[in-house]
């Protein structure tokens, strides 16, 4: 299976940056409700999967999205393709989510 990663959050959203004292909590906060927008947005994955993804860096463990998929079926690329581009903002219903979970909108600023 190869992946395309999808940002940790829509395009024009600040994201909990790595090194922040709650990055890890923050952070699943919004790789969960970025997913289910994902979803809302392009309709639920048939043939690949969307999940996160963790990955090294010098100053610790990031998290992103990413969508799983099969590069030998060519509906599993176009399937994932299709979700390359992301969002660009988060939707309502991922913002009251998000203030459902108890997250602070200033955390990435």
């Amino acid at each position: 299976m190869d992946f395309i990663s999808i940002g940790p959050v829509p395009n024009a959203e600040p994201c909990v940056q790595l090194g922040h004292n709650d990055y890890l909590k923050y952070s699943r906060m919004e790789l969960q409700v970025y997913i289910n927008q994902l979803k809302r947005e392009y309709g639920p994955t048939a043939i690949c999967r969307l999940s996160s993804k963790s990955f090294p860096h010098e100053f610790g463990t990031y998290h992103e999205i990413v969508i799983w998929y099969d590069a030998t079926i060519d509906a599993s690329v176009e399937e994932a393709y299709k979700y390359e581009s992301g969002c660009d903002e988060w939707d309502n219903i991922a913002k009251k989510e998000l203030t459902d979970l108890g997250y602070d909108f200033n955390v990435g600023k």
